[in-house]
């Protein structure tokens, strides 16, 4: 109940105008919040005004609610077209650090930029702990190259499944 009183809040933010939502691309509509489970992602523009909605928007959701946001847990990502002192006096105003990425959830990495062969080096290295951790010398070849099929294939084949691999 909490997490929509939230949501309505943001919404009738940006229907006042205090909070600009931002485009994902050109032909989509505004967003300027998405919720999944008990995670927030706010979407704004990057400018002192609507990190001062943003702050006046959650202090309101914590006295109403009792809840209130982690920022120790909280990143800011900012586009290419924001300049460096920008991106710290936002960061320093909502007590948020800035990030070049959103990092990982629920162990799969939440892209802010296109990703790179690089970005999927946890692929490789699952792969390689997983043989690492087999007792090889118990197993005779045909079968080390049954166990070998069996499981490693299902690692990249459930990335594959979220996310386009370069």
């Amino acid at each position: 109940m909490c997490m929509e009183r939230l949501s309505r809040d943001i919404d009738n933010n940006v229907l006042q105008g205090e909070w600009h939502p931002i485009n994902i691309s050109r032909s989509d509509p505004k967003i300027s919040h998405i919720f999944f489970a008990d995670d927030l992602t706010l979407f704004a523009t990057a400018n002192q005004a609507s990190c001062n909605t943003i702050m006046n928007t959650l202090n309101s959701f914590n006295l109403a609610s009792g809840q209130k946001i982690n920022l120790s847990k909280s990143k800011a990502c900012f586009s290419a077209n924001c300049q460096p002192h920008q991106m710290e006096l936002i960061s320093n105003t909502l007590s948020i650090k800035a990030s070049v990425n959103f990092g990982k959830y629920l162990r799969f990495p939440i892209f802010h930029k296109r990703p790179t062969h690089s970005d999927f080096q946890f692929i490789i290295d699952n792969l390689h702990s997983k043989i690492a951790g087999w007792k090889t010398s118990m197993l005779n070849m045909t079968r080390w190259t049954t166990l070998a099929k069996a499981s490693l294939n299902s690692i990249p084949n459930h990335v594959m499944k979220y996310i386009k691999l370069p």
